[in-house]
């Protein structure tokens, strides 16, 4: 059976959201300077796979949560593992509020506690206009006002592997969607962050 989870935990007040008929859900009406946003972390460790929870730390760093149009906007994750080597992949994801796909990167590798991994965050653009949909990463600042999701989670290519029966070196950015990672496997290790951009 399919598995659902809603990942985006930011709760925002003063929001109307149309276009659930369609499944698109929009955004209207939102002043972020004067609604009230109360933003709620994913525990730093969540543990889905059996390894004993103490074995990981996993964090998004950011200077602050809510930034301006154009400011300069700099953050990293970091993860770390104190348990037996295993072969595994860090999934990165990105996704805007009031935009049904998320985006991904990825990274495998060896996980082993001589091993730790800092990984710098960059503002993304994901917009839409006449041409369509528009995506595009590694940008210095934020170019529109929103709510941004960045979320980190790490994999063991064993579960991939026994759940989804591919193989873990055909993970990667573009077939995230189609092979279902996210749907069916559970992360070892979880964390996201919501960052507030503002006019």
């Amino acid at each position: 059976m399919k598995k659902t989870k809603n990942r985006f935990v930011g709760k925002v007040a003063g929001i109307v959201m149309a276009g659930l008929a369609s499944g698109n859900a929009g955004c209207y009406g939102i002043d972020l300077l004067a609604s009230p946003v109360e933003i709620q972390s994913v525990p730093d460790q969540w543990n889905g796979g059996g390894i004993p929870e103490e074995l990981f730390s996993v964090g998004i760093h950011t200077p602050k949560n809510a930034y301006s149009v154009g400011e300069k906007f700099d953050g990293f994750y970091d993860f770390k593992f104190y348990g037996e080597p295993f072969e595994g992949v860090i999934v990165e994801s990105t996704l805007r509020l009031g935009f049904e796909n998320e985006y991904y990167g990825t990274l495998r590798m060896t996980f082993s506690p001589d091993r730790s991994v800092s990984q710098r965050l960059q503002a993304f653009v994901l917009s839409e206009d006449e041409w369509g949909r528009q995506y595009a990463c590694c940008e210095d600042s934020f170019v529109e006002p929103g709510f941004y999701r960045f979320g980190v989670d790490v994999y063991s290519c064993a579960d991939i592997e026994r759940v989804l029966g591919v193989d873990c070196s055909d993970i990667n950015s573009r077939s995230m969607g189609e092979i279902g990672v996210r749907e069916y496997v559970d992360p070892l290790a979880s964390t996201e962050k919501v960052v507030v951009v503002g006019d």
